[in-house]
């Protein structure tokens, strides 16, 4: 389980860097909307603010803030489930 913050803006510090993991990821926008790239099917998806979106296991992705305002999230990662 973890969380982030992104400054707003889009690309560079405004992206996390691309992650797969081991087990199915929930992410919860806190703050949002936070954008979800999949850079191998070259597909986005935007979370709304309150919102939480199932992440498969072995799906590479990245957070992006593509709004004006910093936007935070909480993450938890289930493996072996």
């Amino acid at each position: 389980m973890g969380e982030f913050e992104l400054p707003p803006g889009g690309e560079g510090p405004r992206t996390s860097e691309p992650e797969i993991h081991e087990g199915d990821e929930a992410l919860y926008a806190v703050s949002g909307p936070v954008t979800v790239f999949l850079p191998e099917k070259l597909d986005a998806y935007e979370v709304p603010e309150g919102a939480v979106m199932l992440i498969p296991e072995g799906i590479k992705h990245q957070y992006q803030n593509l709004t004006d305002k910093i936007v935070r999230g909480i993450f938890s990662i289930a493996p072996n489930l």
